[in-house]
């Protein structure tokens, strides 16, 4: 009894059957592989780990600027934890078109705006930033947040290493400096505020000592008339409050002249970018391996197609057989 030849037997018999032209198929999808490869500009990878202020009091006034900033972006905090907002503020275009707009230094000591360092054209300004922008957050950067620790890994992706490690530790420190700029603004409005209340406070503080002298001149003898006695504790308790109001709003006008000049770190910078000594991509062996596997197995599919292919048809005009429309 004759044993029917396995799929595998098939496979390589039609393998070799069609040999030179699996071999031309490989070679030749390797070696493009290969040019290809050595071809795409390298790009480089660098990234800083930024990490929420942990100063005890302080971090509750920063995390507050910081829920500030991202009102000004149009981001809702939903009462979660002002840190979580890193990425949206990183990746704000407020922050992204003053990146696009700061001077970058190559490793050959060229320098160029970052924008023109992209290749970005346009018609305008306008449209060069947004092509811009939109190049920057989708393939030239990535913010990730681990939830565990409320860190953020900021990255960068650049064909040059220095320039990729510049523009990552820029990204953290334009997130501080909007920070700084906004905790500064809400410490001057809370401030003129404070300043405004006070100065009606003190009015009124005035004017209620001037009705108790009056009063003092006009009922000497007020001790013996309860409704007298009434009158007077009214006025002096109005008094009372009056000057501990004063004297509390003194002391927040010391406290907001104070923070209107104080920088709050919202962000603590674990590990500022360096820049990278070996490229991030391409992955040259990587291209080759896969392209060199992929067109073998196109190239074994293709000769088992057009061996079964060969193999049916023959059936139908081999002797002893009756083909189609006959």
């Amino acid at each position: 009894m004759e044993i029917p030849m396995t799929i595998v037997g098939a496979a390589c018999g039609a393998a070799w059957r069609r040999r030179r032209f699996l071999a031309l198929l490989t070679g030749g999808s390797t070696v493009l592989a290969v040019v290809a490869a050595l071809l795409i500009p390298p790009l480089y990878r660098a990234s800083v780990l930024l990490v929420p202020n942990q100063t005890g009091s302080s971090l509750s006034a920063a995390l507050g600027d910081l829920t500030g900033l991202a009102g000004q972006f149009g981001i809702s905090t939903g009462g979660e934890d002002p840190s979580r907002l890193f990425p949206e503020i990183l990746q704000s275009r407020s922050l992204t078109h003053a990146i696009l707009r700061s001077k970058v230094t190559a490793s050959d000591s060229t320098s160029a705006v970052y924008l023109d360092w992209l290749g970005v054209d346009g018609a305008t300004e306008a449209q060069r930033l947004e092509k811009g922008t939109k190049l920057f957050q989708m393939a030239r950067s990535r913010v990730v947040l681990n939830p565990k620790n409320s860190s953020v890994k900021v990255v960068v992706f650049d064909r040059d290493p220095l320039v990729a490690a510049g523009i990552a530790n820029r990204m953290a420190s334009e997130l501080d400096r909007l920070n700084q700029e906004i905790g500064r603004k809400n410490a001057r409005e809370k401030r003129v505020f404070i300043e405004e209340r006070r100065r009606e406070v003190l009015r009124q503080l005035e004017a209620d000592e001037e009705e108790l002298t009056s009063f003092r001149v006009k009922n000497r003898n007020y001790i013996g008339s309860p409704q007298l006695v009434l009158e007077f504790e009214r006025i002096s308790r109005r008094v009372r409050l009056d000057e501990e109001l004063a004297l509390t709003l003194a002391r927040e006008l010391e406290i907001a002249r104070i923070d209107e000049y104080k920088d709050v770190p919202v962000i603590n910078v674990l590990d500022r970018a360096l820049a990278p000594a070996e490229r991030h991509s391409p992955r040259r062996a990587m291209i080759v391996i896969a392209t060199f596997t992929i067109s073998l197995l196109v190239g074994l599919a293709l000769v088992l197609a057009w061996d079964g292919r060969r193999q049916f048809w023959s059936s139908f005009t081999a002797p002893g057989t009756t083909g189609m429309g006959r």
